[in-house]
Formats: C-alpha cells, structure tokens, sequence
C-alpha cells in the first residue's frame, strides 16, 4: 500500500480516490499525479 503520500488539509477529498488510482497504477509517482490533479480539481470547484 502506498503509505508516504501526504496532502495538505485543503486536498483531504481526495483520499478516498487513492486506492483507486493505485490500483490503475503500480508506480507512486503516477499515484501522486493523479491524486495531486483530482485534488486540484475538486479545490478549485
């Protein structure tokens, strides 16, 4: 499991989604991405 991802409070959202993008993905920087772009995402909305 990918354990050493944090994100800042604002990005909590999207910590529900990471399972699902780790299990898109066996690299933890196309995890990060991903998160990172989903939880911009739902931020700025």
């Amino acid at each position: 499991m990918v354990k050493n991802i944090i994100f800042d409070d604002k990005f909590h959202l999207v910590n529900s989604y990471e399972l699902r993008f780790r299990t898109l993905s066996t690299s933890n920087k196309d995890i990060i991405c991903c998160s990172y772009k989903i939880s911009i995402t739902w931020y700025l909305k």
